[in-house]
């Protein structure tokens, strides 16, 4: 088997609602999808999102850069491949769309390999045996949502069977900040799993007088506090709080990852599969992970497709986040019930971007 032809389209898909967090306003939802054609037939699909309007810049450089070193070749020499298009690029820097753009091939020829041998991912990964994964809910938590409202999504999706809640914070004043949480905390009840995101806003000053604070409701833990690179402040944090600091959805690198966890940085890992640089660099970061006795806790820009598979394949991995702004632009529909997601069944990644979707919000 052999490829023959690359792609990557551009698209713009309209969110559900207009959300934020303490970084980012989003209304739309960009991702490149791309596809890999090989000489018997069989496609292998794969995407990778980008932000402001970067989805453009993602699709180029995977049609210039990328396609070129795949037609040819095997797709199963993965790792191979990723090394070259790694080398290859890396003038162009080692993280951002770059990172992006091979993430989104790299998927593709996962999902292709397996649909090759008639599996699913996770069982060609090495499945742990998980028929389901249990979720936590992102959707009711968003900084814009006034708190009155944001109580009462969470309120619903807990009576939905959902395994916790996370909630944005990182106003302009950190002292609104606790309020939010106290309020969640205390609607919510004593028992139930409460996440708190701060999206990389906070400076170290900051995080390390009011991250502590935070310990006083019970947090599961604390995502991202700060500049997600300073290793040295979030183990500064770290050994002030009780609650578990959880990074991982903006570092492109394994080496960063290791530098975390040999500082005793954080107490969760969160990969991103879509910014690492796909299936085959999550899989390294989540050996490194149980290798330092860590556990994992996938980022899901994905929203949950590929990331179903890398949790049924691995047995760090104890909770998803259940983020599905766009599940429906997929042919492969993803079964939730009480708050457990389904481990599909059906051979490759499960996401093929529907051809109406294609057509109608494809950037031109």
């Amino acid at each position: 088997m052999k490829i023959t032809r690359v792609e990557s389209i551009p698209i713009r898909y309209p969110l559900r609602e207009p959300i934020a967090d303490a970084t980012h306003d989003l209304a739309v939802y960009e991702l490149a999808v791309v596809r890999i054609h090989t000489d018997d037939g069989l496609v292998g699909h794969g995407f990778a999102p980008a932000l402001q309007g970067g989805v453009e810049i993602v699709a180029q450089l995977t049609q210039t850069m990328l396609a070129p070193m795949l037609v040819g070749r095997d797709p199963f020499h993965v790792r191979g491949l990723w090394d070259e298009m790694f080398w290859q690029t890396q003038i162009l820097g080692r993280t951002g769309a770059n990172r992006i753009a091979m993430s989104g091939v790299d998927i593709a020829l996962w999902d292709l390999n397996a649909r090759a041998l008639g599996v699913p991912l996770w069982a060609l990964l090495g499945g742990t045996g998980a028929t389901r994964i249990p979720l936590y809910s992102t959707n009711a938590g968003w900084l814009s949502f006034p708190q009155d409202v944001m109580i009462e999504k969470m309120l619903a999706v807990l009576a939905q069977g959902f395994h916790g809640v996370k909630m944005k914070i990182g106003s302009p004043d950190p002292r609104a900040d606790l309020r939010r949480v106290a309020a969640v905390r205390e609607a919510i009840g004593p028992d139930v799993p409460l996440m708190v995101d701060i999206n990389i806003h906070w400076d170290l000053s900051t995080a390390l007088r009011y991250g502590p604070k935070l310990d006083q409701f019970d947090i599961d833990w604390l995502e991202e506090p700060m500049n997600q690179h300073d290793v040295k402040g979030h183990a500064q944090l770290q050994a002030l709080m009780q609650a578990p600091i959880l990074v991982g959805e903006n570092l492109t690198s394994v080496t960063v990852f290791r530098d975390f966890f040999e500082q005793r940085a954080l107490r969760l890992a969160q990969p991103d599969v879509t910014r690492l640089g796909g299936v085959t660099r999550w899989l390294d970061v989540a050996a490194l992970a149980r290798a330092n006795g860590i556990r994992v806790v996938p980022a899901c820009w994905d929203t949950m497709q590929v990331s179903v598979h890398l949790a049924a394949a691995t047995p760090e991995v104890h909770l998803m986040e259940h983020l599905d702004w766009t599940a429906e632009i997929f042919e492969e529909r993803l079964q939730i019930e009480s708050g457990w997601l389904t481990v599909p069944t059906g051979p490759g990644v499960g996401c093929t971007v529907r051809e109406d979707v294609l057509e109608r919000y494809r950037v031109r």
